[in-house]
């Protein structure tokens, strides 16, 4: 059984903790998003205490400051998920709703559909090991999709033809090239493939025959790889097509492009000169789809009108983006097929993220609901964007949030006095970190510490140079910047030096092993969520299409001996005798990204990590390892995540000396099994 104890308070005066609950429970409502059609809206919202799926008719009536609320009155739950929830869906024109479920984060998503009117439910991939997706919807058909399922061939994509009501299904085009992308017309005809080159690049191709071969493919276009992740196709339109392409540019532009003269692209939009980041997103028009404005993601989120119509919406909302003296990002959810409603969420560091619905036509803007109603009652630790210059010059765009209760004033990040730090490392690492209410960080302030969350070099839309300068510099170059960052804190009197801990999922799992291997005297301990230890064949079968540039990024190929000597330097598993401080990892019994070759030498799972969880016990180091036996890459169960920050706080008051709530009820519904550090966890 848990042991407990009172609360600790490292510094008066504090803010009241917030309960774990209200960060990593599950949200009140979230993705809102309206039908085609314009008479529904469907959001997701627990039911029974498990994220499900609601539908509601769109009121026509005004009610003025209640009509989120008369919304959600009129809601019904279309879905009864018992188990790991639903956070995401779509709509397809014919008013059914379709959502990707696995089992216990196997990540073998299979496709369901729920008709809004009948209720009725259908499993539309009943296929074991198999991943599927939807492709394409059409108003051409409402009552079908295209869909894609790595069957019959599990490491390629194939497109299926789906009836959404009846389940029928038939393929129309099996993946013999090991395609990584269709893109398919709204006659439901398959127009172009994209697929890696020897080189780690891409191409893409235009399909002109049904043979089966590659003489049905015509090559239009290749991007080297530093063009890969910032060029791709936007849209395709009546004889046109789209393009995002960053070819001959530090920063990627839309191109329109005609089927019949694929090298004349005329550039449509491209990011503002003084720009340090590429476009982001691209909004269409849901009818024509036409590109009519694009968003910019820098320090901050920017949205730019392509039709001069957009103009006047974006400066609308960005009028009503505010509170108080913080500025909300906007992102928009949904359209209805003529564009005239909008969904959309409004966020900023301090505030629960709140949905709005947007009436393009009367420019009226109606408050939805926000994600996390409770959170409101609690003052949130803002959250700064800082430029952090790496020791090669390299800008690191950077988001810091200090304790609300500790800062000098409100309009400057130091504290009062240095904090101990938590460095948050976001997972990918071909992602990137964004403003907004980072819940972690929330947790980790009130908690007492400064936390830092670093956009290190191979982080994506901040530039070709800067995605390239990550190629093969995982625990090299990607790590330097970690440590960089780190000496800034200290340096601008931020951080504890003694007193700083890593922290992160996926490849922050792995930055967190790094660290406390290859510099095994910067941290005070680190917390390890789901990160690999030894880099080798740790990718599922249906990423053999991306395999390449995989192996490029990294700086080595698994087949070869050359490339294993190079992935096994910068594996923390070869250095596990270097571990002097205190770690924590988490780790999911169901791994689809690490196979059964690479289990036998990962300390990150179960049956064979004894010998090196052995080795740390005799050598007196703290090592927790928490094994959860119903999740896979990441945590899913809100039950689960709420059992993991409870511990987490725990382990960082004990070696970082902030503070903690009581574990209560915190490991009700958790299913997990903690392998070794009972005693250091408080959980003997």
């Amino acid at each position: 059984m848990a042991t407990d104890h009172k609360d600790h308070h490292s510094t008066t005066p504090s803010t009241p903790l917030i309960p774990r609950r209200l960060i990593f429970g599950n949200p009140n409502l979230i993705q809102p998003k309206v039908s085609f059609d314009g008479k529904y809206i469907a959001f997701v919202s627990p039911r029974n205490e498990i994220l499900n799926i609601y539908v509601a008719e769109i009121p026509t009536e005004d009610f003025g400051e209640d009509y989120g609320k008369e919304i959600i009155k009129r809601a019904t739950p279309i879905t009864e998920d018992k188990k790991r929830g639903i956070r995401n869906f779509y709509w397809s024109f014919g008013n059914q709703i379709i959502f990707a479920k696995d089992k216990d984060g196997d990540e073998d998503f299979k496709l369901h559909s729920v008709d809004v009117k009948t209720l009725e439910e259908k499993v539309l991939t009943p296929f074991d090991q198999t991943l599927s997706y939807p492709v394409k919807f059409s108003t051409r058909f409402p009552d079908e999709a295209i869909i894609a399922i790595n069957k019959p061939e599990p490491t390629a994509h194939s497109l299926y033809r789906v009836h959404l009501r009846t389940g029928e299904l038939r393929l129309i085009e099996e993946n013999k090239l090991h395609f990584s992308e269709y893109y398919v017309d709204d006659d439901f005809e398959v127009v172009f493939g994209v697929k890696q080159t020897d080189e780690a690049g891409s191409s893409i191709h235009k399909k002109i025959g049904n043979s089966g071969g590659e003489q049905d493919w015509k090559l239009l276009i290749t991007f080297e790889i530093d063009d890969v992740m910032s060029s791709s196709i936007v849209s395709i339109a009546q004889g046109v097509f789209y393009l995002k392409d960053s070819r001959g540019r530090e920063f990627n532009a839309i191109y329109k492009v005609k089927f019949d003269d694929e090298l004349n692209q005329v550039l449509i939009a491209e990011p503002p000169s003084t720009s340090k980041a590429e476009i982001s997103e691209v909004l269409l028009d849901p009818l024509t789809h036409e590109p009519i404005a694009f968003q910019i993601n820098h320090l901050r989120k920017d949205w730019f009108p392509i039709n001069p119509e957009i103009s006047v919406d974006l400066e609308f909302l960005r009028g009503h983006g505010s509170s108080g003296y913080r500025k909300s990002d906007i992102s928009i959810i949904s359209q209805s097929l003529d564009n005239q409603i909008w969904t959309m969420v409004f966020e900023n560091d301090i505030e629960p993220a709140k949905y709005y619905f947007y009436d393009r036509r009367n420019r009226k803007l109606r408050f939805l609901f926000s994600d996390r109603e409770e959170l409101k009652e609690h003052r949130l630790s803002p959250m700064w964007p800082v430029i952090i210059k790496a020791r090669d010059g390299l800008e690191l765009v950077s988001y810091l949030t200090v304790p609300v209760d500790k800062l000098s004033n409100e309009n400057d990040y130091r504290p009062i006095n240095p904090l101990p730090l938590i460095l948050n490392v976001h997972g990918g690492p071909w992602w990137r970190d964004s403003f907004m209410l980072k819940l972690d960080h929330q947790f980790f302030a009130n908690r007492g510490y400064a936390v830092l969350s670093v956009n290190y070099r191979g982080s994506t839309g901040l530039g070709k140079t800067f995605l390239k300068s990550g190629n093969a510099q995982w625990s090299r170059k990607m790590h330097d910047d970690l440590i960089d960052a780190v000496n800034w804190t200290i340096s601008e009197r931020i951080a504890i030096k003694d007193k700083i801990a890593i922290y992160g999922g996926s490849y922050g799992g792995y930055a967190t092993l790094v660290g406390l291997t290859f510099t095994n005297d910067v941290f005070a301990c680190g917390i390890d969520i789901v990160g690999p230890s030894n880099l080798g064949k740790t990718i599922p079968p249906y990423w053999k299409p991306m395999f390449n540039e995989f192996c490029t990024r990294i700086g080595g190929n698994p087949d070869t001996e050359e490339g294993q000597k190079f992935l096994t330097s910068c594996s923390p598993l070869t250095r596990a005798d270097n571990i002097i401080r205190p770690l924590l990892i988490a780790q999911g019994i169901i791994q689809n990204r690490i196979d059964n070759e690479n289990i036998s030498s990962s300390i990150l799972l179960p049956l064979k990590s004894d010998q090196i969880v052995e080795k740390l016990v005799s050598k007196s180091i703290p090592i927790g390892y928490i094994l959860y036996t119903d999740e896979g890459h990441g945590f899913a169960r809100p039950a689960n995540s709420l059992s993991f920050y409870a511990i987490v706080e725990r382990f960082l008051e004990r070696y970082l000396g902030g503070r903690s709530e009581k574990f209560g009820d915190a490991f009700e519904d958790a299913k997990f099994e903690v392998l070794n550090g009972k005693e250091i966890l408080g959980l003997d």
